[in-house]
């Protein structure tokens, strides 16, 4: 049996797959995104912070590997479900547990996701958070996963099925997530807001708004944060947040609104339009803020990436991927750190981006973008 050391926590696994659904006799086990299980560490230190001890239920655990680390590593986790329909892999998960010396932290059922859920809320009361992070979409659990948080809970989602959420299979998108993308340089935060916008729907059916307190796109892993928020009015002013993009493959304009145009102002061409998507904030400060505070020195990838985000708050919807405007200006590629400094000693707000080490974030036209590059 392998051992994986992951922050403080043990991870027992064999015969596992990181890549494909599991077959007979073999589990499900990504040891390449330990960096996303740190990131979901730190953002529950940083609601155990803010809203003292929790409850925290994982319907597609698995092996166990986040949960696991969430009762072993942050001190207000009073208790952690962990759910799979894989016997095989809760089998992995207790061994684990008991290594880490957590078991009476934790209890083990062996039923179907959404069952799992619901039948927590009828009998027992609802999760503090819960956790939804299974191998494609997380559509077919939502409705489940957000009957089963409590106001003021928070609700983890992950999706995988990168090629309908980047725009590769628009229909596929439609139908798991209720808007379309685009595949361009940003499709990455596309998906993300996609994925919120989806989560959004069907929180107003059941009357409950939601707020992202932490998104990221790692390793083709759209990872969404969200506090669920109980109240008709709470829901009515999430689907304020919702609206389109409009973009230009040709001179790379873009517009982000509740409405948006449908020929480019710029060149006078056919604008791509996706969504409904969420547009509104992706963080929020003092939760991100939290985050940092209690990163281990051990979590730099994660802690790299939080505090990437924390620059981006309050910058414009998308990003500028350098590169590609050279491309499309034909000039040469001059460094991101000098973009950026140019920017910000004009007067711009300019950021990199979590989303694309070769990109910004900045408060400026694209128009004026280009201008400015022409120069350097």
């Amino acid at each position: 049996m392998e051992e994986f050391l992951e922050g403080k926590t043990k991870i027992l696994v064999e015969n596992y797959v990181w890549n494909r659904t599991p077959k007979a006799g073999e589990v499900f086990f990504n040891p390449f995104v330990k960096v996303v299980r740190d990131l979901a560490v730190l953002a529950c230190k940083a609601y155990g912070e803010m809203y003292g001890n929790f409850l925290i239920g994982d319907a597609l655990a698995g092996v166990g590997a986040k949960a696991l680390r969430i009762a072993k590593e942050v001190d207000k986790c009073y208790e952690a479900h962990l759910n799979d329909k894989s016997y095989l892999a809760l089998e992995y998960a207790k061994k684990s547990a008991l290594e880490n010396g957590i078991e009476n932290k934790c209890k083990f059922t062996n039923y179907e996701a959404s069952y799992f859920l619901l039948k927590k809320v009828n009998e027992e009361g609802r999760f503090d958070i819960v956790e939804i992070d299974p191998f494609g979409s997380p559509s077919p659990y939502l409705d489940a996963a957000l009957k089963a948080v409590r106001d003021e809970g928070l609700l983890c989602l992950t999706a995988t099925d990168v090629t309908a959420l980047c725009g590769i299979y628009k229909n596929v998108a439609l139908r798991r997530y209720f808007g379309y993308p685009i595949n361009n340089e940003f499709n990455h935060e596309i998906a993300v807001r996609l994925l919120i916008s989806s989560t959004s729907f069907m929180g107003a059916r059941l009357d409950l708004g939601l707020r992202p307190l932490f998104s990221h796109f790692t390793r083709n892993h759209a990872r969404v944060y969200l506090k669920v928020l109980v109240g008709a009015n709470k829901a009515d002013e999430t689907l304020r947040n919702l609206g389109y993009l409009a973009y230009c493959f040709n001179c790379l304009y873009r517009e982000f609104g509740r409405e948006v145009e449908k020929i480019c102002p710029l060149c006078k061409s056919k604008l791509s339009i996706a969504g409904p998507l969420w547009i509104g904030e992706l963080h929020d400060e003092d939760f991100l803020s939290r985050m940092i505070k209690n990163c281990p020195k051990e979590f730099k990838e994660a802690e790299k990436i939080v505090k990437l985000a924390l620059e981006e708050i309050n910058l414009p919807l998308g990003f500028y991927k350098i590169d590609k405007i050279c491309k499309n200006l034909k000039i040469s590629i001059p460094k991101i750190s000098k973009v950026i400094e140019s920017l910000r000693s004009l007067g711009y707000k300019a950021s990199r981006t979590i989303f694309d080490g070769n990109s910004i974030k900045c408060n400026i036209s694209i128009k004026e973008l280009k201008e400015i590059l022409l120069k350097l």
